[in-house]
């Protein structure tokens, strides 16, 4: 029988060819659509306005749209002598059958065409066919054996006919039929969403091929899913299903229910439960992202989250109170590996949910035993934590398979995953220091304990050693502001009486600065800013503005002083730091930027990429919270990052390959209120991979997030090996 097929049609082919190669000049008979497509092809009209076939079969068309609204299109007979077209997309036309269509056809998409009641057979050839708001096709043609992606939504058909062998994809929508039909054994996808909402449907067997499937709106019966599904999504369903299958991926339950759901396979790495209404069973150990959209859960509580979990997304809501309120107060347990905690219904950005303990857990949820507490430079070796001693910002802290770092308060929490007398260690220390004891035990009798345990760091030299560092604001601009960033760090084991510098270039002139008292020779502001305590910070802003004649394209080079000249300081090289900026003309205010290249030999030396990321508010409002995530390539080491220079109080953690410098309450202004203070960035420095090869691009992006905002994406800074 397809022999026969094929036959007739590569006989038809031929006879039309042959026809067309007598005749090579037709007329369109719609006058609307002849000038439409006179417009679009004029070379293959003569100047009376005949088509030549010839021509038209000779074109190659890869897509073409036929828009009924711009060319009031009636009849497109004579669509099919443009025989190079291999996709066409007719939209809002007013034809009320569909002619013959190029042999060579392979997709077709029909759409808001209200008057179309009847289609021509289809090509041999299609390989897709999409039909959508088509108020008065009742009947859906024969569809060819080629079909492999079948598109359908808002029809008045009631019956969706026999579907093709050689179907792969199926998306059914809001088309009201009584019953879905045999699917075919080659599907591999499909979507039925509110086509029988009022029936219940019966799936007795799934194809062998399937693995994909969303059903929505509708009460359903369904076979235990086969090994094959590896997606599968619910929407507004009453659900009966006896088993999710082995190696499903991904499971979407929204505003759905069921009496109870099938234990969740190993297999599942994504679930997002919305408004169902249903107990949240036991999460399975290779589970990695986690959506909870549950305004009113009826217990509030998370079951265990696996220890692979990277991300965790909860329904949260201000209620028009301006303050974020998740029905979900704490979590159980937070997994090593967890990067992301995400408030809003589709948002991502930062949920302040700590670790249940006893001070928090008013909902009575499981909780487990935790490590708290802080690490902080020891100034008298007295192994105890004093007012006054400086604070350590990522120190690492370990207890069996889970870490942690201590934010830039020198806090941290450890969630310990059992009972017992367990062990917490520390590492990554500051220079000149180390732990006076790197490893400390406590016993939890309870789920609900929480120890806190300090730890002390004491300086393992007594050195003196200051550093300088410079950041801009944002990037040099010919006739406009430029505010610089200086910071001056006491990194050593002894105080310091420190004098800083700033150096700048000729085509920068400086309007003031933060800290008065400088004195100016030269093209060098002086500041002495007396005596600084171990591990204190002094930090400086210069206002200036930009040379009118710096030209576009030029390098002017700014430099940051501290002690350059002591003898004694340990460490001379951090003392000095110049900052080169090429002059540019417009630019984003949110971007990364980064060295454009690095040796190999540098690499060997153990040298640092330093990147900054510059952020500015330009919306209509304040901005409470700046959150960035730089998720670091594979091509970086990690463990290596230290943190620079900040414009504002940063948090920074660092969860796997992403970092996350937070600005709590930073109340950024917007440009329109105050754009001289609208702006900030943060800068931090890290070292590559040791085996990289030469001509390896290492490449970086972050994401920065305004409050409640969709994130603003920067550019990719590539740094060059």
């Amino acid at each position: 029988m397809k022999k026969t097929i094929v036959t007739l049609s590569l006989l038809m082919a031929g006879l039309f060819a042959q026809h067309e190669a007598q005749a090579q000049y037709v007329t369109l008979p719609d006058t609307n659509f002849r000038n439409y497509m006179r417009g679009e092809f004029a070379s293959c009209f003569n100047t009376a306005g005949l088509l030549d076939t010839t021509a038209a079969a000779a074109l190659v068309v890869n897509e073409f749209f036929l828009d009924g609204m711009a060319g009031n299109l009636n009849n497109i007979s004579g669509i099919q002598y443009f025989k190079g077209i291999k996709r066409l997309d007719i939209m809002s036309a007013n034809i009320t059958e569909l002619p013959k269509l190029p042999l060579s056809l392979e997709a077709l998409s029909i759409s808001y065409a209200n008057n179309l009641t009847s289609i021509a057979p289809l090509p041999p050839t299609l390989h897709y066919l999409g039909l959508e708001a088509l108020e008065n096709l009742n009947t859906l043609p024969s569809f060819p054996f080629t079909i492999q992606k079948l598109y359908i939504k808002n029809l008045p058909a009631n019956s969706l006919g026999t579907l093709p062998d050689s179907l792969k994809e199926l998306d059914v929508l809001e088309t009201y039929f009584g019953a879905m039909p045999t699917l075919p054994a080659k599907l591999e996808r499909l979507n039925w969403m509110n086509n029988s909402p009022n029936n219940e449907q019966y799936i007795n067997a799934w194809p062998a091929a399937i693995k994909t499937i969303t059903l929505g709106y509708g009460g359903y019966t369904i076979a235990g899913l086969t090994n094959t599904v590896e997606s599968f999504t619910l929407e507004s369903v009453a659900l009966n299903c006896p088993s999710f299958g082995n190696n499903v991926s991904y499971i979407e339950l929204k505003m759905s229910s069921s009496e109870a759901l099938p234990t969740l396979p190993n297999s599942l790495e994504t679930l997002w439960i919305e408004e169902c209404g249903m107990a949240i069973p036991q999460l399975p150990s290779n589970l990695k992202y986690f959506t909870l959209l549950e305004e009113n859960m009826a217990d509030k509580c998370l079951p265990v989250l696996p220890e692979g979990l990277l991300e965790l997304k909860i329904f949260a809501d201000d209620y028009g109170s301006g303050v974020m309120t998740s029905s979900v107060n704490c979590i159980p347990n937070r997994p090593v590996a967890l990067q992301i905690i995400g408030q809003g219904v589709m948002e991502s950005l930062p949920l302040d949910l700590p670790v249940c303990n006893p001070a928090n857990n008013v909902n009575q949820c499981q909780n487990y035993a935790t490590f708290t507490g802080r690490a902080f430079r020891d100034l008298n070796s007295n192994g105890l934590y004093e007012e006054g001693e400086p604070l350590c910002k990522n120190v690492k802290l370990s207890a069996g398979n889970r870490a942690t770092y201590t934010n830039a308060q020198g806090m941290y929490w450890l969630v310990a995953d059992t009972l017992g007398t367990l062990s917490i260690t520390t590492s990554n220390f500051p220079a000149y220091y180390t732990a006076s004891q790197a490893s400390q035990s406590a016993t939890f009798a309870n789920y609900s304990d929480v120890i806190t345990k300090d730890f002390a760091l004491v300086a393992t030299q007594t050195v003196k050693d200051v550093a300088a560092s410079i950041t801009n604001y944002t990037p040099a601009r010919s006739g406009f502001n430029l505010k610089m960033y200086l910071s001056y760090e006491n990194v050593g084991t002894l105080s310091a009486n420190a004098v800083a510098k700033f150096v700048k270039p000729a085509f920068y002139t400086v309007n003031s600065a933060s800290v008065a008292g400088y004195t100016v020779s030269g093209d060098t502001l002086i500041w002495n800013l007396g005596t600084m305590a171990i591990g204190e910070t002094k930090n400086i802003i210069v206002y200036g503005t930009v040379s009118t004649a710096a030209v576009f394209g030029s390098v002017i080079s700014f430099q940051s002083f501290m002690n350059e000249n002591d003898a004694s300081d340990n460490n001379l090289a951090d003392n000095t730091k110049t900052l080169n900026l090429t002059v540019v003309g417009s630019f984003d205010p949110n971007d990364k930027q980064a060295r454009e290249a690095i040796s190999p030999a540098q690499i060997a030396d153990g040298e640092y990429i330093d990147y900054t990321i510059r952020f500015q508010n330009t919306g209509t409002d304040t901005a409470f919270t700046v959150v960035i995530a730089d998720t670091l390539a594979n091509t970086l080491q990690a463990n290596t990052l230290e943190v620079m220079a900040s414009s504002h109080n940063v948090r920074t953690n660092v969860k796997g390959n992403i970092v996350y410098f937070e600005h709590l309450n930073i109340q950024l202004p917007d440009s329109n209120v105050n754009e001289k203070a609208s702006h900030g960035f943060v800068s931090f420095r890290i070292k590559p991979q040791a085996n990289l090869a030469l001509g390896t691009n290492i490449s970086n992006k972050a994401a920065i997030y305004f409050d409640y905002n969709a994130p603003v994406i920067t550019n990719t800074a590539v740094t060059k090996v």
